[in-house]
């Protein structure tokens, strides 16, 4: 199988839809370089056809995506001033100054869509000369929040999933434009959420599959603001050609290594000043990190298994320390937190108790299941999200669904358990910096 197979299996997935496809994505010296690393690895990973970055100057430096680029057809950085003729099927403004005259005039060839104009306030989606929706991103309180490694994350997924749809007619999403602004959760944050500041000088995140790489991907640009100095990956899996669509830290040179050794060894050399212990063995009970003498300050689930998730909560709730627990299919993906004291664990949220006697296998080890790379972007945005912003935990599950035109949305966990008792939990092992 190859490493497009996981997507290859969607139901209706049509690859030539991507293969045969030209990007331009506008950028300028202003545009956010997390958001435009996580557009262009999540292009190359998908199997688009050729991304073409238009450049004021020579920021862009193809030579750094030579690992990934063998997916692709054509990476190239072109100079904005030569007004390139090729024929585009859709263009990506990243651009955060808007100039129409010049935008236009970058379009002489002719595309078929504009599709994203982005600047420090929300990602504006046009089709032709109209003005669309708007997906907002960006927290209004007093000074902004510019563009945090969170909200890169997520616009990146959020981008790449609309070219997809444009490009790609699937029966799933048909009828699912977009009607209406989509608003970020940063918005939702409150002036008292900007004067809390959690650290957690050990993080443990267990699973380092596409959802796991993804939310590491995007933690290593804020880990010296959480006061992170340790990282506990644990996996017991290797990596395999089918997960180079959608697992950013891996390359066919990585092909049956452990996931967490792999993972360990590169963010190593990136930042030899963090500690990253790999695990390439499971979870298998609560007494796991008690038997391993680690004492992680919060659990970062990134499983496929209800059975490893219900092991996961019952370690937080023994604990007390916070838990957040990420998912994803190819149309969805949703995030939520457990703080003790602030929100219910996932078996009074979601009743995952239930859900394991119902599963008999893992992910893993049934037949492959389709996958694809921006749903885990998304999702692993929203995680490290709700991992900065611990009391937005209460207001119940993160959900982003390409299947419906609001897109975004926060689901009421209603308790499962009446016997909760997770909001009379104190918090441990983590800091807070008012």
């Amino acid at each position: 199988m190859d490493r497009l197979h996981r997507q290859r299996i969607i139901n209706g997935w049509v690859q030539s839809y991507l293969s045969e496809s030209q990007i331009h994505v506008l950028v300028s010296e202003e545009t956010n370089p997390l958001l435009l690393d996580a557009l262009i690895k999540g292009f190359i990973m998908i199997g688009m056809g050729a991304v073409h970055l238009i450049c004021d100057r020579p920021i862009f430096h193809c030579d750094d995506y030579r690992a990934f680029a063998n997916a692709i057809q054509s990476l190239t950085a072109i100079d904005s001033e030569s007004n390139p003729d090729q024929h585009s099927d859709c263009i990506v403004d990243l651009c955060n100054t808007y100039n129409e005259s010049a935008r236009l005039n970058r379009m002489k060839g002719g595309s078929k869509e504009i599709l994203a104009f982005m600047n420090n306030e929300k990602v504006l989606w046009t089709t032709g000369d109209q003005t669309g929706p708007m997906i907002h991103a960006v927290n209004k309180i007093e000074q902004a929040v510019l563009e945090p490694a969170s909200l890169s994350l997520f616009l990146a997924g959020a981008v790449l999933a609309e070219v997809v749809r444009k490009l790609m007619p699937l029966e799933k999403w048909k009828h699912s434009e977009m009607q209406h602004d989509v608003h970020f959760p940063l918005l939702t944050a409150t002036a008292s959420d900007e004067t809390y500041h959690p650290r957690y000088p050990s993080i443990a995140v267990i699973g380092a599959g596409a959802l796991g790489n993804w939310f590491l991907y995007a933690l290593l640009d804020e880990a010296m603001l959480l006061g992170v100095s340790e990282i506990i990956l644990i996996d017991n899996d290797s990596v395999d050609p089918t997960n180079l669509n959608r697992q950013v830290f891996f390359t066919h040179e990585d092909t049956n290594k452990y996931k967490a050794e792999v993972i360990a060894e590169k963010i190593g050399q990136l930042y030899p000043g963090l500690t990253v212990i790999p695990i390439t063995s499971r979870v298998e009970d609560v007494t796991f990190f008690d038997r391993k003498k680690l004492n992680p300050s919060i659990l970062i689930s990134c499983l496929d298994s209800w059975k490893a998730r219900a092991i996961v909560n019952e370690i937080a709730k023994i604990k007390g320390i916070p838990l957040i627990n990420g998912g994803s299919d190819p149309y969805s993906c949703n995030a939520y937190g457990f703080f003790p004291g602030l929100s219910c664990c996932l078996d009074c949220a979601i009743g995952i108790n239930a859900k394991t006697e119902l599963e008999t296998h893992a992910a893993s080890c049934r037949d492959a299941e389709p996958s694809v790379v921006f749903t885990n972007m998304i999702a692993a945005g929203l995680m490290l999200w709700l991992m900065q912003h611990p009391r937005q935990s209460c207001s119940g599950l993160l959900q982003y669904d390409l299947t419906q035109p609001e897109r975004i949305g926060t689901i009421d966990l209603r308790m499962k358990n009446e016997n909760c008792r997770c909001l009379t939990l104190k918090t441990g092992n983590i800091e807070v910096l008012s």
